[in-house]
């Protein structure tokens, strides 16, 4: 925990009294960098803020504390708690055995272990803790939900109650003390506010005015435990006198501990469910599912529930009665009439000077799932009748000490982030930062401000320690790559990652130094001002509701390597960044690290829709090829002169098991093979020709032929020559044009010589069938058609692998008499001509039926197996199975990631391959 006074320093952080919010939300208030708080701070700042009479972070705290104890008394969820253990099990039985999983095995155990550990010391004292903070909690609810403030008598018994809590949380075992508090997207990520818990009981309340009937009021963690108080609250101020209130998880169903509550209900009882604006429902949905699985009938279910901006219910929930509050609804809007507005930039006018004006300028986009931002332009007069104007943005950040992070972070940024005004109510003011330039890292000088605000928030938020490698389940970085290597095990992926992946890759992005990090690096986050490069929203990546908890400084740098190049820099954008930050901190960045962060940054842009599908899966390939040919192919000499081997990509040399196509050291290993016994490998594949380019410059390759032969790529003079007439280049002209046009139909953008097309979303789209094609204009006579696994190849008559590699080689200066190809390794009938005009012409096992038919021999290996096994034909031996081409990397981390890199994904195999990796790893660095 990291915690930064605001005396005599930092704007200020009241709000004025005609505020309804001023009774909980006035004076200094914490500010905290750190938000990620283990229980044993969190007690302690709780004492604090009781003391202080702020009741708002006390609060908050307590609610954060209450989740904590309930972890632990449910048997946590870090690795070996029997929640921990629930989870995996129904991860592994899958959604169609689960309910019969739970009935026969392990819903019993885990039953057994609670009531076994419920009578231990341990829970004992958690309990009491626990129960000690709920009645802490009971007391500050009722203020924050617009009650009045606590006389002296109802203050000092919440300050005993603070008092308490820390002295039991003290006393607690180390494994609780340590243990990290969630935070709610609701008052974190999202703009919601108290008045908005309290406006949806009171909607409540408008249709089922019986103050005698009994209600639950259920929150649905995380954002449901800290707003169900407050409903339950609300509906104690409405005269409810029979209101009782419950925390749920989502797939933990309902404790036995817990039912009674619902038995209590009756046949009249209502149960409220409370959580943040749904996405998909599925949480509240599971909770809501799990109460009427215990005889509570579905129109007694009421979700209370706020919307975002163009948001209605999701589908799935619309079977239970609902109370919700639509986005333009919410009370945060209040807070941004200009009157208000006015007085907050009054308030904070430290110069002597009156505003005259205030007017909010339209036009800013309301967020979809996220902090609104609103615009005003100012006039300020000075008491000699001047006049000056500016422009102030208000942006929701958090409420209490979830949004005072925000000061912190820009007090401790200054120069890097716009000048910090005013924190109020949830808002932070803020000047408005003038685009004067490019926005974007695309700029060489982008890259350079980006490294710096890297470094400069490396040395100005560090913590001591590493809070998210503790982290199990919320999702951080170590857990979200876990994720992404284990996913060639298939059906044994939870148990993989869990037992064997997760350890290891959290011992690989062990940090040394952390820090807190920004976590959204983004080109649209960069902006050229008058006085230079500005980073927008610096406080709202690092603890946010998307996840990915990470300390690490090389996790934003390495970000902000691929957004550069996805923003149209240097194609390695990495090296520049790694080199800068490298000779500012002194620190080396490691190569595995690097791959990992980047693999994670693109997955995180797909999940959030920050960029087109396939974009993203071509900069992971590269990624990854890169990475490949550092391990195996740096170290060759200059490119050979000898026969050409012909390597196709898809199906061959590359496979898709981690959701993208890419090759293993199995094929990398070949390729080195080839080059080290003087070979001369090239790339011949249906890809783009930019694809075709990054895989020559990973390995080495003399060049390469994409699109089916439609382009060329050579590495000597790094360049693209396009093999068309110019009748073939207007039709592909007029074709993407057309299909463009029309409606379902997404046409690839970097195909520029064949032309790709997808029939709905791009990268996750479909063939199109014929048809379709026809209406859109295809001439078949015109155009040969090549179906693909997610997507449909129109390539101009006359152009086929075997012509341009004909071409290829006269540019590369193959001399005439030599057989075109040594080697030839294809597998579908795209790829035929090649194979038949080869010395050595074979397909893997998982070919086309359509080769062997024509002759083609099949290889025993599948994929790059295959590769392997082809070239074991041409020199006489496994590649890296003589000194010449041998290669192994010596490094404990370089090879376990190479070896998670390579998981086989067939069968059993996959799982005994990545306890080998793993194992390895474990032995290599305990003996190192």
């Amino acid at each position: 925990m990291t915690e930064v006074s605001m005396r005599g320093r930092a704007p200020a952080c009241d709000v004025s009294p005609a505020s309804s919010a001023a009774r909980y939300d006035e004076g200094e208030g914490l500010l905290l960098t750190d938000l990620l708080l283990d229980l044993g701070s969190a007690a302690a700042l709780l004492e604090g803020r009781c003391q202080e009479g702020d009741w708002l972070d006390g609060y908050l705290l307590s609610c954060g504390a209450a989740q904590i104890l309930g972890d632990a008394l449910a048997g946590g969820v870090g690795p070996g708690g029997r929640a921990w253990w629930r989870k995996l099990a129904v991860e592994y039985a899958g959604p169609s055995r689960r309910r019969r999983l739970f009935d026969r095995g392990v819903g019993a155990g885990v039953g057994l272990a609670d009531r076994v550990c419920a009578r231990t010391q341990r829970d004992a004292g958690v309990r009491r803790c626990r129960d000690a903070v709920a009645d802490l909690r009971a007391v500050l609810a009722p203020v924050v939900a617009g009650g009045p403030a606590p006389g002296p008598v109802e203050a000092a018994a919440a300050c005993d109650l603070a008092a308490e809590v820390s002295a039991r949380s003290a006393r607690l075992p180390a494994a609780v003390r340590t243990a990290r508090l969630r935070l709610p997207s609701c008052f974190r990520s999202f703009d919601q506010r108290p008045e908005d818990v309290v406006e949806l009981v009171s909607r409540y309340a408008a249709r089922h005015p019986r103050r005698d009937r009994p209600v639950l009021v259920v929150g649905v963690r995380t954002s449901g435990s800290y707003l169900a108080p407050l409903g339950a609250a609300a509906l104690r101020q409405l005269g409810y006198g029979r209101v009782s209130l419950l925390d749920l998880r989502p797939a933990f169903g309902v404790p036995v501990q817990d039912r009674r509550q619902l038995a209590a209900l009756g046949s009249e009882g209502h149960v409220l469910l409370f959580d943040d604006p749904p996405s998909s429902g599925r949480s509240i949905l599971q909770v809501a599912r799990a109460v009427e699985g215990l005889g509570v009938a579905p129109e007694r279910i009421f979700l209370m529930l706020a919307l975002t901006a163009g948001a209605s219910l999701p589908p799935a929930l619309e079977a239970y009665p609902s109370v919700v509050l639509p986005w333009p609804e919410w009370d945060v809007h209040r807070l941004l009439a200009p009157d208000r507005v006015a007085q907050a930039l009054s308030a904070a006018e430290s110069r002597g000077r009156i505003l005259a004006s205030c007017v909010r300028r339209e036009g800013l986009p309301a967020p979809t799932r996220g902090h609104l931002l609103a615009r005003f332009d100012v006039e300020w007069r000075d008491g000699g009748g001047g006049a000056a104007g500016e422009s102030v943005a208000v942006e929701g950040v958090g409420l209490g000490c979830f949004g005072r992070h925000a000061v912190a972070v820009g007090m401790a940024l200054a120069g890097r982030v716009a000048p910090v005004r005013r924190f109020a109510d949830g808002l932070l003011f803020r000047d408005w930062v003038e685009e004067d330039g490019p926005r974007g890292l695309g700029d060489p000088d982008a890259v350079d401000a980006a490294c710096r605000y890297v470094v400069d928030r490396h040395r100005a938020l560090p913590v001591e320690r590493d809070p998210a490698a503790a982290l199990v389940g919320q999702l951080p970085v170590w857990e979200a790559a876990a994720m992404l290597l284990s996913r060639p095990l298939g059906r044994s992926g939870p148990l993989g990652r869990s037992l064997l992946v997760g350890p290891a890759v959290r011992s690989l992005l062990a940090v040394e130094r952390p820090s807190v990090v920004d976590g959204r690096m983004e080109s649209d986050r960069w902006l050229h001002a008058v006085d230079g490069w500005k980073k927008l929203a610096p406080a709202t990546g690092a603890f946010s509701h998307l996840d990915l908890m990470c300390y690490d400084p090389i996790w934003d740098l390495a970000a902000a390597g691929v957004e550069v190049e996805l923003a149209g820099g240097a194609d390695d954008g990495s090296a520049t960044l790694r080199a800068r930050f490298e000779a500012e901190t002194g620190s080396g960045v490691d190569d595995e690290r690097w791959l990992v962060y980047q693999l994670v940054h693109l997955w995180d842009l797909d999940r959030r829709g920050g960029a087109a599908t396939e974009v993203v899966e071509r900069a992971a390939s590269r990624a990854v090829t890169r990475y490949l040919g550092s391990v195996f192919c740096a170290d060759l000499p200059s490119r050979a002169e000898g026969p050409l081997c012909a390597l196709d990509l898809d199906g061959a040399l590359e496979s898709a098991g981690f959701g993208f196509s890419a090759t293993t050291a199995v094929g990398a290993l070949s390729i080195r093979a080839l080059r080290a016994h003087g070979y001369r490998p090239v790339v011949a594949t249906g890809r783009s020709i930019g694809e075709v380019a990054d895989r020559c410059r990973a390995f080495g390759l003399a060049g390469g032929i994409g699109e089916y032969g439609t382009a060329l790529y050579l590495a000597a003079d790094d360049a693209v020559e396009d093999l068309r007439d110019d009748g073939a280049r207007a039709r592909a002209v007029a074709m993407r044009s057309s299909l463009a046009a029309e409606e379902d139909l997404v046409v690839d953008d970097a195909f520029r010589h064949a032309v790709r097309v997808y029939q709905g979303a791009s990268g996750r789209g479909r063939t199109v069938p014929a048809a379709r094609l026809a209406a859109a204009g295809v001439d078949g006579s015109a155009w040969e058609v090549v179906v693909g696994q997610n997507q449909t190849d129109l390539v101009p008559p006359g152009h086929d692998k075997r012509s341009a590699l004909v071409t290829l080689s006269g540019r590369l200066g193959v001399p005439r008499g030599v057989p075109l190809l040594a080697l030839a390794v294809g597998d579908t009938a795209s790829d035929l001509t090649m194979l038949q005009s080869a010395m050595i012409g074979c397909s893997p096992a998982n070919g086309s039926s359509d080769l062997p038919r024509a002759g083609i021999p099949v290889l025993r290996g599948a994929y790059q197996e295959g590769v392997a096994e082809a070239v074991e034909r041409l020199i006489g031996h496994r590649p890296g199975g003589c000194p010449r081409c041998a290669a192994r990397p010596s490094a404990p981390r370089t090879r376990l990631l190479v070896e998670l890199l390579s998981t086989d994904p067939t069968g059993s195999r996959a799982l005994r391959s990545v306890l080998g990796a793993v194992s390895g790893f474990a032995a290599r660095s305990w003996l190192r």
